[in-house]
């Protein structure tokens, strides 16, 4: 690993970069690895730096270039990440994750403890950094040990032409480790691959995810003692279900089978949250989370990619007004 620290004052508090085992189930780490990095100011993993190689065609023996199109490449594995532009940029994931790391040492948000996880996924074409923020826990029931949300924030960018560098500030349920959508994140950033991160401008924003994420967290105490009748669960599934299967080519089987999921799911936070809203809300994002996906060929992380294509898919299904729970946000 390469360390290098630009905010000097914080350098003797930070810079203990260790890679370790997790010691507790109660500790975020949603994906099959096990192991993780203790968050340092500015630390900039060891990622692979993409190449790119001009597309050659044979026409009649003649071996010539594609105007206009260029192949990033990793050189790692010798794999074709996507074909793009020639006017495309590549931006590196040292240099974009390293400014927020940046950020974050700058905003002077609580990093006691703070830790990342590294997914790179597919054929190392996407990068997502999960940051987890100790510091910033709240209790929601004493129902279950471990009813706990905490502060993370997700980071990612790509090297295939159409995944643009963004972060989103959320919270995770640290008994099941469930992501909790939500449909109002602090994204401090979404855009094209660029090297145009304004630091300032991602203060800000960090330090006003600490406000939301308060608010979050006295939503859930809320949702704790709001009961929810079979009947309503059921039709908030059924719209879910339907929202989901849009524009997909899926069997009444297939259908009712999800739907059937998201009951047994409910059933099992029933046992020991109540029948209430907020054990209806991790039945959704327990399901968002952890549904198993079968793994095709030699992708990398294929469940942690799955699990952010579902939950981004419960993000706009949260975000629209087919449900009780847009109006309690």
């Amino acid at each position: 690993m390469i360390i290098n620290f630009f905010n000097k004052k914080r350098e003797k508090e930070l810079n203990n970069l260790q890679t370790f085992e997790r010691s507790s189930k109660q500790e975020h780490d949603t994906t099959i690895n096990s192991a993780y990095t203790k968050l340092a100011a500015t630390e900039v993993a060891e990622f692979f730096t993409p190449v790119e190689t001009p597309i050659l065609i044979n026409v009649d023996g003649d071996t010539r270039p594609i105007e206009g199109r260029k192949a990033i490449v990793n050189p790692e594995n010798g794999e074709v990440l996507s074909i793009v532009s020639d006017r495309y940029k590549v931006v590196t994931n040292q240099e974009v994750f390293n400014a927020f790391d940046n950020a974050l040492a700058e905003s002077n948000i609580d990093l006691t403890g703070a830790y990342k996880t590294i997914y790179q996924m597919g054929k190392g074409g996407k990068t997502f950094l999960n940051y987890s923020f100790p510091a910033y826990e709240t209790t929601i029931t004493d129902r279950v040990v471990g009813d706990t949300v905490r502060l993370s924030c997700g980071a990612i960018n790509g090297y295939d032409g159409q995944t643009m560098f963004s972060t989103t500030f959320d919270s995770v349920r640290l008994v099941c480790t469930n992501s909790m959508v939500t449909a109002d994140p602090i994204a401090f950033y979404a855009g094209k691959h660029t090297q145009n991160l304004v630091v300032e401008t991602a203060i800000e924003k960090i330090k006003r995810a600490i406000d939301v994420y308060c608010d979050h967290a006295e939503l859930y105490k809320r949702w704790a003692d709001t009961p929810v009748d079979v009947v309503d669960g059921t039709l908030l599934f059924e719209r879910l279900v339907k929202a989901h299967c849009k524009g997909r080519k899926l069997s009444d089987d297939s259908k009712a089978k999800m739907l059937l999921d998201y009951q047994r799911q409910w059933e099992r936070e029933v046992e020991v949250l109540g029948r209430n809203r907020w054990s209806l809300y991790n039945a959704l994002t327990h399901m968002s989370t952890h549904r198993q996906v079968r793994t095709r060929g030699d992708n990398m992380n294929a469940q942690k990619s799955a699990q952010l294509n579902r939950e981004q898919d419960l993000r706009k299904f949260m975000a629209t007004n087919t449900n009780w729970f847009s109006e309690a946000a």
